[in-house]
C-alpha cells in the first residue's frame, strides 16, 4: 500500500512546524454526510496509522454508541469521515506550533470537507478543530451544543452548505470528569440532528432583552427545569492567555444561560452587559437557592469568577 502523502491532498507540509513527522491519514470515503474532526493524533494513532483508536477514540465510540441508541440507529464507524485538523502528532505543547500545524493542514482539510455530501455535519472536537473551521482560537465555549453555519465571507471554500457543532475534545473528560455529561448531551444532539434534521435545534441569541430572560426563567419554573449557566473568560490586560483559565485573574467576557424548555433556548450576553434590566434579574436568579442551576466545573471556575464580578450563586 502506498504511504499517504498529505501534500498530494493539499497540505502545505513544507511550512509546517511538524514537517517530517508521520501523518495519520483520514479514514472514510468521499460523499459521507457526517464527519468527526479532532485536533491531532496521539501515540496509538501514529502507531496504527488510524485516527481515534486510542483511549480517546474508545471514549468517543462509547459516546456515539449511546447517542445512536437514543435515536434508534446503530453506530457504524464507517458511516463517518474521520480526520484531524493536523494530521501529525504534536512535538510540544506550544500553541504557536499547534496553530502553525493546523494552518499548514487547512487546505487539505478543506478539500476533504468539500468532498462530503451537501448539508454534511461536522462534530468539531476541541479548540484546534474549531480554529480550523473558523480561523478563531477563542469563543468556542458559547457555541457548544449548537449547530453553526459559516456563511457569506466566513463560508469555507467549496463547503457553503456545511454545518458543524463545536464540543470539547473527549480527551478533556479524562482530566475533567464533570465535563463528560455535557459532552454526552452535545454528541447526542449532533446525532439527533444528523438523523432528524434541525426541528429541535436550540436557538441561541446574543445580547437579548430582559423580556426574553424573564420568559426563560418563568418557563423553567413552570416546567421545573434547571437553568444551565456558563461563562466565557479572557485574560487581564497585559496578562498571558493562560490566566484566562484562572478564576482569580480572569476577566468575564460573556455570560450565558440556557434550558431545554420545549425546543431549547440559549441566551448569551457580551460583558459588560449593555441591556437594561438583565443584570438585576440575573443576580436575582443566581442568588435564588430554590431555583436549580447547572454548571460545568462550576465549583472550581464559574462560581468564583462570577462571585468576583458581584454575583452570588446559591
Amino acid at each position: 500500500m502506498t504511504a499517504y502523502d498529505p501534500q498530494k491532498h493539499g497540505a502545505l507540509c513544507a511550512t509546517c512546524p511538524r514537517k517530517g513527522c508521520t501523518p495519520v491519514p483520514p479514514e472514510g470515503r468521499p460523499g459521507l454526510r457526517a464527519c468527526l474532526l479532532g485536533q491531532d493524533p496521539g501515540a496509538n494513532e501514529v502507531r496504527l496509522l488510524r485516527p481515534f483508536v486510542g483511549a480517546t477514540g474508545t471514549r468517543l465510540t462509547h459516546l456515539l454508541q449511546y447517542a445512536h441508541a437514543e435515536v434508534g440507529t446503530p453506530f457504524e464507524r464507517g458511516s463517518y469521515f474521520i480526520t484531524n485538523a493536523a494530521l501529525c502528532a504534536p512535538l510540544t505543547k506550544s500553541e504557536k506550533e499547534a496553530r502553525g500545524a493546523v494552518d499548514a493542514c487547512r487546505p487539505r482539510l478543506l478539500r476533504e470537507l468539500a468532498g462530503l455530501t451537501p448539508r454534511a455535519g461536522v462534530l468539531a472536537m476541541g479548540k484546534w478543530a474549531y480554529y480550523a473551521l473558523t480561523g478563531s482560537d477563542t469563543g468556542m465555549g458559547k457555541y457548544q451544543g449548537f449547530h453553526v453555519e459559516l456563511r457569506g465571507r466566513k463560508a469555507l471554500p467549496g463547503t457553503s452548505s456545511l454545518w458543524f457543532e463545536p464540543v470539547i475534545h473527549p480527551a478533556a473528560t479524562f482530566r475533567q470528569p464533570d465535563a463528560l455529561p455535557p459532552l454526552q448531551a452535545h454528541v447526542s444532539g449532533y446525532v439527533h440532528r444528523l438523523t432528524h434534521g434541525f426541528g429541535r435545534q436550540p436557538a441561541l441569541r446574543i445580547n437579548p432583552g430582559v423580556e426574553e430572560l424573564r420568559a426563560l426563567v418563568s418557563a423553567c419554573r413552570m416546567h421545573r427545569k434547571a437553568l444551565a449557566v456558563d461563562v466565557e473568560s479572557m485574560p487581564p490586560p497585559g496578562g498571558p492567555k493562560r490566566w484566562a483559565l484562572l478564576p482569580g485573574f480572569a476577566r468575564l467576557r460573556a455570560i450565558g444561560v440556557g434550558a431545554d424548555v420545549r425546543y431549547g433556548v440559549g441566551l448569551s450576553w457580551e460583558w459588560p452587559i449593555p441591556v437594561a434590566g438583565v443584570l438585576p434579574l440575573l443576580r436575582e436568579v443566581f442568588a435564588d437557592s430554590g431555583f436549580p442551576k447547572v454548571l460545568c466545573n462550576g465549583y472550581y471556575y464559574d462560581v468564583p469568577l462570577l462571585e468576583r464580578h458581584g454575583f452570588q450563586m446559591r
